[in-house]
C-alpha cells in the first residue's frame, strides 16, 4: 500500500504526508534529520511541521539548544476527518440554499467558433439519453461534415441512446431520413418550403441553439425554457410528415 498517497487521500498535502510519514519512522528527531529523510529543504520542513502541528499530526520537543518533533499517533488523522466532517455538516444548510438558488436560475451560455460547438455537441446533448432535434441535414452536414457519422455510430452502438429528429424537404435531408429511420432514432419531415438555417437540440433541462452558418450557439439550462421549447416541438412533431 503507498502510505504517502493514501495520506494524500485524507486530506494532507504531498510535502505533509512525507514529513509526517518520516517522523512517525524517526520516533524523535531534529528538523535537520526530518529534512534528509524526506527529502525536502529544511525552510520547508519547519512550514510543514508547523501546519502538522495545527493539525494535531506533530508536536515538538526542546532539548538543550534545538527542538525535536515527535510524530503523533496515527489516530489523531481519523479524529481530525471528523473534525472536519463536522465543520462541513454545520454549513450544509448554507450551501444547500445556494444551490437550490442556483438551481432556480437558468444557466444560460455563449459559443463561437465551430470546435466550441463541436465540443458541447459530444460532451453535453449527446451524452443524454433522450434528444429531440430540428435540423437541415444538408446545412449541418456541410459545415460539420464528421458530426453525423460520430452521432450515427452512437446510435448504434448506446442502446439506451433515443432520438427524434425533424428534418428539411432538401434531398439530402429526405435521403438521409430513409436511410437512419429506426425505432429508436425516429424521423420525420418538415413541411414544405421550411428553409431552416438552425440547429435546435433539446434534451433534458437544456435547449442549445446553433447557427449553421455563422457559428455561434447558445446552450439554456433552465426547466422553464425546455418546458415550452418541448411543447413547440410536440406541435412540429404531429405536424411533420412520417418517413416513407
Amino acid at each position: 500500500m503507498n502510505l504517502e498517497a493514501s495520506l494524500q487521500q485524507f486530506g494532507l498535502s504531498r510535502k505533509e504526508a512525507k514529513v509526517y510519514l518520516s517522523t512517525l519512522e524517526l520516533g524523535k528527531d531534529t528538523v535537520l534529520n526530518i529534512s534528509k529523510k524526506s527529502s525536502l529543504k529544511r525552510p520547508t520542513v519547519y512550514l510543514v511541521l508547523d501546519s502538522l502541528a495545527q493539525k494535531g499530526l506533530v508536536s515538538s520537543i526542546p532539548k538543550g539548544n534545538t527542538t525535536q518533533y515527535s510524530a503523533e499517533k496515527p489516530e489523531n488523522i481519523l479524529s481530525t476527518l471528523k473534525e472536519r466532517q463536522g465543520a462541513i455538516e454545520q454549513i450544509l444548510p448554507e450551501l444547500n440554499a445556494i444551490f437550490s438558488v442556483r438551481e432556480g436560475k437558468p444557466q444560460i451560455k455563449f459559443y463561437e467558433g465551430k470546435k466550441n460547438i463541436e465540443h458541447i455537441w459530444l460532451q453535453d446533448i449527446f451524452a443524454n439519453s433522450e434528444v429531440d432535434f430540428i435540423t437541415s441535414i444538408n446545412k449541418l452536414d456541410n459545415e460539420y461534415p464528421h458530426l453525423l457519422s460520430t452521432f450515427s455510430k452512437l446510435s448504434k452502438d448506446n442502446l439506451q441512446f433515443k432520438t427524434r429528429e425533424l428534418v428539411t424537404r432538401h434531398p439530402v435531408d429526405i435521403k438521409y431520413a430513409e436511410k437512419n429511420h429506426t425505432s429508436r432514432r425516429q424521423i420525420r419531415i418538415l413541411p414544405e418550403h421550411f428553409d431552416y438555417s438552425m440547429d435546435i437540440d433539446i434534451a433534458k433541462n437544456s435547449v442549445f441553439l446553433v447557427s449553421l452558418e455563422h457559428h455561434f450557439s447558445v446552450l439554456m439550462e433552465s426547466k422553464d425554457v425546455y418546458r415550452p421549447f418541448r411543447s413547440f416541438y410536440e406541435l412540429a412533431w404531429q405536424s411533420a410528415d412520417d418517413v416513407k
